[in-house]
C-alpha cells in the first residue's frame, strides 16, 4: 500500500536546495563567461595562450562541472559522493554518472546532435586539462582551446541544461510546498 501522504522520494529539501546551489553556480559562472567573451574575449581568439582566456575555459569547465552536479543532485546523487576526490572536478566521471542517470532522456536535440552526445564531445576536450587543475594553475605550456564557433556552442549546450535544471528545480519545489 502506498501512503499517499508522503511526498515522493525526490522532492525532499536537500536534494533541491543541494541542486539549485549548484545549478546558481554554473548559471553565474555561464553567465559570466558569455559576458566576458561577448565584450572582450573575441578580440584576442587566435592568442589562446593569453593567460585570461586560459582562465575563461576553467570558468567554461566549472559551469559544466556544476551543472552536472546538479543534474545529479536531482537524480538523488549524494552531493558527498560528488564532492570526493573520485569525482570532484573529473568532468567525464560526472558525465557517465550523469548519462548513467538518464540524461540522454531529457531529448534536447542541439545542433542536429543530442544534447548529451554535444556534451560528451567537449568534456573529451577539456576533461583532462581540467581534472588536472592546468587551467586553474596554467602549469602546461599547451592546454586544450577551442575556436569561437565553438565557444558559443559550448556556451549554448551549458544553458540548455541550466534551462533545463532551472525548470526541474521549480517544479520540484512546487510539488514540495504543495505536499505540506
Amino acid at each position: 500500500m502506498i501512503d499517499e501522504e508522503l511526498a515522493p522520494p525526490m522532492v525532499h529539501k536537500e536534494v533541491c536546495d543541494r541542486s539549485k546551489a549548484y545549478y546558481l553556480s554554473a548559471a553565474g559562472h555561464s553567465q559570466l563567461c558569455r559576458i566576458a567573451f561577448d565584450n572582450f574575449l573575441k578580440d584576442i581568439v587566435g592568442k589562446e595562450s593569453n593567460a585570461v582566456w586560459i582562465a575563461f575555459t576553467n570558468n567554461i569547465c566549472f559551469a559544466l562541472e556544476a551543472s552536472l552536479k546538479s543534474f545529479l543532485c536531482l537524480k538523488g546523487i549524494d552531493e558527498k559522493k560528488l564532492s570526493s576526490r573520485e569525482y570532484g572536478h573529473n568532468l567525464l566521471k560526472l558525465y557517465n554518472v550523469a548519462i548513467d542517470n538518464d540524461l540522454r532522456d531529457l531529448n534536447v536535440v542541439f545542433r542536429e546532435e543530442d544534447l548529451s552526445t554535444v556534451l560528451g564531445e567537449i568534456i573529451q576536450l577539456f576533461g583532462k586539462d581540467y581534472a588536472s587543475f592546468n587551467y586553474r594553475y596554467i602549469e602546461k605550456t599547451i592546454v586544450t582551446t577551442i575556436s569561437q564557433n565553438s565557444i558559443e556552442m559550448v556556451l549554448a549546450c551549458i544553458d540548455y541544461l541550466n534551462e533545463y535544471l532551472n525548470e526541474e528545480i521549480k517544479v520540484r519545489t512546487k510539488k514540495k510546498a504543495e505536499s505540506k
